[in-house]
């Protein structure tokens, strides 16, 4: 959160370029709002709480996934 500030925008932006090494599209930034807005509605969590999750849940995708 030091390095993109408080804008939701920047942290995931910037959560997306070091977890996979490429900048966000635009399909990743809806995806990434979709869920916060849910966190934050259902599950009553904070702005650091939501990306912390997002952080996992980035952590947990296919682009990690090796086929040989």
């Amino acid at each position: 959160m030091r390095q993109a500030g408080t804008e939701r925008t920047a942290q995931i932006q910037l959560a997306i370029r070091l977890a996979y090494g490429r900048p966000a599209v635009a399909s990743d930034m809806y995806r990434a709002e979709v869920l916060m807005n849910r966190l934050r509605d259902e599950h009553h969590l904070d702005a650091s709480q939501q990306l912390k999750e997002y952080c996992l849940v980035l952590l947990n995708t296919n682009e990690f996934m090796y086929l040989d």
